[in-house]
């Protein structure tokens, strides 16, 4: 065979082979077992550390002094002020925005969950639940606890407020603001990958499944998962190849949408805020009915902060801005640039 027919056959080798997309269910489901064992040694560690420090200090960490003039940097970034608290991160810190300003604190966070009864909620870097304060102008105050030991993953339903977490014991517990303790729910039967009131996602070597009072449906993997979401008995599902939205009591259809989405469902569930293709818009769950939002050309790690507002980072080759846009007006304004590169609302 001469060099030209090796080259040849090579090709066609290489032009068969198919890539296989990546199943995001599987892959979290795996990277859940490890941060559990993982979590679970660095908690008895952070325990022992946490008390002697305590001894020495006798104080815990807490948001920066809250002068009214922010540092030099944190103006710069300061685009405009958010019709809506927002909670963000920047170098693995929290930040509290809101109509009194941008707030950076010394709490470490990696994923905020969101505000509910004037408290933010947020995951540290260590799998902490942390709780912060928050004025109705986005002053923070000092952080707290809210369950001892490490999560494996954790959960916010704005539509009633519940916390919901997976602890290092691999328990599904739940907690309201204001309830003072936590509950312990039902024990899953497989990995969950999103929970809210009376609704479930279990990931499992089968593929994902929703799971409801009296329902097990299972959910197509469209060439791999990307993501989704629970709001309003309303399930969001995100694949390399389509967006659907099912109703989450029946597991009944209710539209599908061309395309990768990245994005959120708002509180009620009737409205979808995403980015695809490099265009950013709002879906109508019931009918699929897309309507394109003005401003950024794409964003990511997108969340609802109101009824009608939802914000979400967009990368830029200057590092990262942090957009809040609205969906009765379809308009959107920059309200903070991250010269880092490091903003993010999820990890």
């Amino acid at each position: 065979m001469s060099a030209t027919e090796i080259r040849e056959t090579l090709k066609a080798v290489r032009d068969a082979a198919v890539v296989p997309t990546v199943d995001r269910v599987a892959f979290a489901r795996r990277v859940r077992a490890e941060r559990r064992r993982r979590t679970a040694a660095r908690a008895a560690a952070a325990t022992a550390v946490a008390a002697s420090v305590a001894a020495v200090a006798g104080v815990s960490a807490s948001v920066l002094p809250r002068d009214p003039a922010p540092p030099t940097s944190v103006a710069a970034a300061a685009v405009a002020d958010p019709e809506q608290l927002v909670g963000f991160v920047v170098d693995g810190h929290l930040v509290v925005g809101g109509s009194g300003g941008y707030h950076v604190t010394s709490v470490p966070a990696r994923n905020v969950l969101g505000v509910v009864d004037e408290l933010l909620v947020l995951t540290d870097g260590t799998g902490a639940l942390v709780g912060v304060p928050v004025a109705a102008d986005g002053t923070p105050g000092p952080e707290r606890r809210l369950l001892p030991g490490a999560v494996a993953y954790a959960w916010l339903d704005r539509g009633d407020g519940t916390v919901y977490v997976v602890d290092e014991l691999g328990r599904l517990r739940s907690w309201r603001p204001g309830d003072g303790r936590w509950t312990t729910q039902p024990s899953p039967q497989a990995d969950l990958y999103l929970v809210d009131s009376g609704h479930q996602v279990e990931s499992g070597p089968g593929g994902a499944t929703l799971v409801a009072d009296g329902l097990r449906r299972a959910l197509p993997s469209g060439g791999g998962i990307t993501g989704g979401g629970l709001a309003g008995s309303v399930l969001a599902w995100e694949t390399t190849r389509q967006l659907r939205f099912y109703d989450a009591d029946t597991g009944r259809r209710l539209a599908r949408v061309p395309g990768q989405w990245s994005g959120a469902l708002s509180t009620d569930g009737r409205s979808y805020a995403g980015s695809q293709d490099g265009r950013v818009s709002v879906v109508d769950t019931r009918d699929g009915a897309v309507t394109d939002v003005s401003g950024p050309a794409g964003l990511d790690g997108v969340a609802w902060t109101g009824d009608a507002t939802f914000v979400g980072r967009e990368r830029t080759a200057d590092g990262a801005t942090l957009w809040e846009c609205r969906a009765d007006t379809l308009s959107c304004t920059r309200l903070y640039a991250d010269p880092s590169g490091t903003l993010q609302l999820h990890s």
